[in-house]
């Protein structure tokens, strides 16, 4: 009986080594899931990055009558194709904003686009702004930093 008892303690030493390796290896598991979404957000980040420091658009012109406003954006560096635009109208103070516009095309280098007779839903806007975005691998819109100004006279 004394060689059972053991033998038995010669097992649960055997046990707990295979469940620290067992949990060893669940760990390291983990981490690469983790460390590897991390990587690749990071690369997809960088991605859009450098797309949106190669890309430049312009407003050349903004016309309002009323709150209806016409405006002219031109594309002037960049090659990549662009998810689109995001335009916002504003009052004379800036303390109002009209909702945005999400101008889903690409616009091509050196291209015009013109939006006529935009609703703002402002009355004299002073001020438009626009913002270049891009659509990531996953479909997500991602919007580039800067962000164009033009002022309405």
């Amino acid at each position: 009986m004394n060689q059972f008892i053991r033998s038995r303690k010669g097992i649960s030493g055997i046990v707990t080594t295979l469940m620290i390796v067992l949990l060893a290896i669940v760990a390291a598991a983990i981490l690469f899931v983790v460390i590897r979404g991390l990587v690749e957000r990071g690369a997809s980040d960088i991605e859009i990055g450098t797309k949106c420091l190669e890309t430049s658009i312009k407003i050349t012109k903004a016309d309002c009558t009323g709150t209806l406003c016409s405006i002219t954006l031109t594309r002037q560096t960049g090659d990549d194709e662009i998810g689109g635009v995001d335009i916002v109208f504003e009052n004379r103070e800036g303390t109002e904003s009209s909702e945005p516009i999400e101008l889903k095309e690409n616009i091509e280098k050196l291209q015009l686009k013109t939006i006529e007779g935009h609703e703002t839903g402002l009355q004299d806007p002073g001020k438009v702004k626009a913002q270049v975005f891009y659509i990531d691998a996953s479909g997500a819109k991602e919007s580039c930093i800067g962000v164009v100004e033009f002022q309405i006279n």
